[in-house]
């Protein structure tokens, strides 16, 4: 599976499924800005990306709940928290075809590599882990 990295934008919807005008999704995502090349090597496989304000970004979802991993493994999924703005992450993805929207990207987990700048209640369960 490929891997990418990028850091985190808007809310990410780690422990809930995220709503669209009302409706929800049932769809668990992470969108990441990218950097010029890794916006090129999605872009190779035949995925799509957006731009918001200049920044080159891509949305990954998953149907289940995502794995969230840091440096100690696998945080237990009840310690699992909305990672701050700003987060760098790694994501492990694979791709599936779509007719009308080309090669798109599902999250199958995700590493924490460094915590954004926003306040957290608890930030203490990105040290708190299970061994996988």
């Amino acid at each position: 599976m490929p891997l990418i990295e990028g850091s985190t934008l808007f809310k990410t919807h780690l422990t809930a499924t995220e709503f669209y005008n009302g409706t929800d999704t049932g769809k668990y995502s992470v969108t990441i800005e990218l950097t010029d090349e890794t916006k090129k090597s999605l872009e190779d496989l035949g995925v799509i990306t957006k731009e918001y304000d200049g920044t080159p970004l891509r949305r990954f979802q998953s149907r289940y709940p995502i794995d969230v991993y840091n440096d100690n493994g696998l945080v237990k999924p009840e310690k699992v928290q909305e990672l701050p703005q700003g987060s760098k992450v790694r994501i492990d993805y694979v791709t599936r075809p779509n007719p009308n929207n080309g090669e798109i990207p599902y999250v199958k987990r995700i590493m924490i590599i460094e915590l954004g700048k926003e306040s957290i209640e608890d930030d203490e369960f990105f040290k708190e882990s299970d061994p996988f």
